[in-house]
C-alpha cells in the first residue's frame, strides 16, 4: 500500500519508546453498562459506566505503567437549564489550604501526597543501591521495583487532579 502512494510512511514503534495506545472509531466498539467490546479482545470490564449521554464518537485505549485506560469521546448537546443561584465567589488557591473562598470558607489540602512521596523516595534509593551482576543485566526484582515506582508515580500524578474533581461542588 505504501509503494502505491495510498498510505504514508510507516511509523516504527518499539516497547518503551512510544506510547502504547490505539484508536477505535464508534462503529468498531460497543458499550453495555460497565463493559466495552474491543475488536480482537472481546468484552472487557470497565471501572464505571459511561457518565454522559450523547453520541459516542470514538475511543482511545492507552497503557500507562501496566494499567490500561479507555477515554471515550462523546458529543453532548448543549444544556438548556439555567442555574438558580447567580452569586459570585472569588477563589484563592494556596499551599496550606487548597482553596480559600471570598466568603471566608476554606478547603484543606490533601495529605496522602507526602506519604506517597516518602514511599517513592525509599523505592528509588533501593533501586539505586542494587548491585548489577556481570552476567545478569536486570532481573525480576529490578522489574518489580520499577513497576512499583511507576505505580506510585501514576498515583501521585493523579492525586491533585482527582482531588480537584472531587471538590468541584463548591
Amino acid at each position: 500500500m505504501f509503494f502505491k502512494k495510498i498510505t504514508r510512511y510507516p511509523k516504527f514503534k518499539c516497547k518503551g519508546k512510544s506510547k502504547d495506545s490505539f484508536y477505535i472509531s464508534n462503529d468498531q466498539f460497543r458499550l453495555e453498562g460497565k463493559r466495552i467490546r474491543v475488536p480482537k479482545l472481546g468484552w472487557v470490564k470497565m471501572r464505571e459506566a459511561l457518565r454522559y449521554e450523547g453520541k459516542i464518537l470514538s475511543a482511545r485505549i492507552s497503557r500507562t505503567a501496566d494499567q490500561w485506560h479507555v477515554s471515550i469521546t462523546v458529543e453532548i448537546p448543549e444544556p438548556t437549564c439555567k442555574c438558580e443561584s447567580q452569586a459570585q465567589v472569588g477563589v484563592y488557591l494556596g499551599i496550606n489550604t487548597y482553596a480559600f473562598l471570598s466568603d471566608n470558607q476554606y478547603v484543606l489540602a490533601p495529605k496522602p501526597l507526602r506519604t506517597l512521596e516518602n514511599k517513592l523516595a525509599k523505592l528509588q534509593r533501593k533501586l539505586a543501591r542494587k548491585v548489577k551482576d556481570m552476567c545478569d543485566c536486570g532481573n525480576n526484582m529490578d522489574r518489580d521495583l520499577n513497576a512499583a515506582i511507576n505505580l506510585i508515580l501514576i498515583t501521585t500524578g493523579g492525586l491533585p487532579r482527582s482531588y480537584a474533581c472531587g471538590q468541584s461542588h463548591l
